[in-house]
């Protein structure tokens, strides 16, 4: 990793303690790289249960640029970002959220079916995004 003298799992645990840096890094290597990131996406969605906003912004962030990359990679992630959109729809991080299950309810039109009402759910800011990405997956 350039740059980042450091293990990959280093570089999370480093992500998971607040390091700006280590955010930064993050998801520039995820952005050049996302093939070496994949077998560790479960650990990355492991920092969605951080308290700390900064640290699930990177998170989510990195996530939604490995869904351009492994959309059906997603699928484990629905659960968590039906809960995540249930209970804070107005949050800045919302976009995000909505671009991993979008990319996702693109891979099928089961995958769809299983996204349209999560993203039909969501009230306030984000609603009109989230409008948006059911009526192109339902276009599909």
């Amino acid at each position: 990793m350039k740059n980042w003298p450091l293990s990959f799992p280093a570089l999370l645990q480093s992500v998971a303690r607040g390091g700006h840096e280590a955010r930064l890094h993050l998801v520039e290597f995820v952005k050049r790289r996302p093939h070496l990131v994949l077998p560790h996406i479960g650990e990355l969605a492991g920092l969605l249960d951080s308290t700390r906003e900064p640290v699930q912004h990177a998170a989510l962030e990195t996530l939604a640029i490995l869904s351009h990359a492994a959309p059906g990679a997603m699928a484990f992630l629905l659960p968590r970002l039906h809960a995540f959109l249930a209970n804070d729809p107005q949050h800045a991080l919302a976009g995000h959220a909505i671009e991993i299950l979008l990319n996702y309810g693109r891979t099928s039109a089961e995958a769809a079916k299983k996204v349209i009402p999560i993203l039909g759910s969501l009230k306030g800011k984000h609603a009109d995004h989230a409008t948006k990405a059911i009526d192109e997956l339902r276009a599909a």
